[in-house]
């Protein structure tokens, strides 16, 4: 299992530029050939400074327009496969490194923490910060973990039948909304703006997903049943739209949501498109090759 995900998922980092008159996407592709640590891309992150970090599964890299510079186990950290990165208020960058926890590079040093600094798994899928409430949240393939004043609180406070997996984590209103593999959409609330003590309640099912985001009043879901849907927190009306498995979403205009999807079965994927209640490929518009997006 380690060697298919490893050599088939991301390939190549594309930097997407939209001209709004034109709706044309001038496509960069970048690979190891450039700098890159590894072709497998699990996460991207723009930090406040402008500089792209770059999460493989051969080591972290960052990119400031010109060239790559790579952080890896021979280099300074402590394991290779970065799943999700995040900037905290004083500029530090957390990485969940999978499978063996937390880092924090303030940009001079990582700093370490693992299950035994107050949670109970280190495969963190997810991470978030949240500048509102001034905390970040792990989200794992079995609990939700905030960490806020030093302090670390878990949830759900009940064993379950199934993992509590974690697959989005978006800001909606005055509450956190956590999407879950199979357990729908919690809503992480928090009595008072600086409290660090939280609640946790199920706020939407949804069926079984293996993505989650939520832009404005809308909920967008990959599907385990093959298809993407959305749905409005407000009405609740749903939209349903074939396609594969979609592992990630990322929004670049007003009503412009862009999934990237992989089938993992099959080799059905690519880069898809939803605006204004249209759903649509744009792979080779976007001159992507590849059908195996992360």
């Amino acid at each position: 299992m380690k060697n298919k995900w490893g050599c088939v998922l991301g390939f190549i980092l594309c930097l997407f530029t939209f001209q709004a008159t034109a709706q044309k996407i001038t496509t960069l592709n970048f690979t190891i050939n450039d700098g890159l640590p590894s072709n497998t891309i699990r996460t991207i992150f723009k930090d406040s400074r402008g500089l792209l970090w770059i999460g493989t599964d051969n080591g972290l890299c960052s990119y400031d327009g010109i060239k790559f510079k790579i952080y890896d186990e021979i280099v300074n950290l402590k394991n290779n496969s970065v799943w999700s990165i995040v900037e905290d208020l004083q500029h530090n960058i957390w990485i969940a490194i999978y499978g063996k926890g937390l880092a924090k590079y303030d940009g001079k040093k990582f700093t370490y923490y693992s299950n035994n600094d107050g949670w109970r798994n280190n495969r963190i899928r997810k991470l978030y910060f949240s500048k509102k409430h001034q905390c970040l949240i792990l989200g794992t393939e079995d609990g939700l973990f905030v960490y806020a004043n030093s302090k670390f609180q878990s949830f759900p406070n009940k064993k379950l039948t199934n993992p509590f997996q974690v697959i989005g984590i978006n800001e909606w209103k005055d509450k956190i909304l956590i999407s879950t593999r199979v357990y729908g959409i919690h809503a992480l609330t928090f009595p008072t703006t600086n409290s660090p003590t939280a609640r946790l309640d199920s706020f939407l099912k949804t069926e079984t997903c293996f993505s989650g985001f939520v832009d404005e009043n809308l909920y967008f879901g990959g599907s385990g049943g093959e298809h993407f849907f959305t749905k409005n927190l407000i009405s609740s009306k749903i939209e349903t739209f074939p396609s594969p498995l979609i592992w990630d979403f990322a929004k670049v205009q007003s009503n412009t949501v862009y999934a990237a999807s992989w089938d993992v079965a099959t080799v059905s994927g690519g880069l898809f498109k939803y605006s204004n209640g249209q759903y649509q490929d744009v792979s080779k518009q976007a001159n992507i090759t590849s059908s195996v997006l992360w």
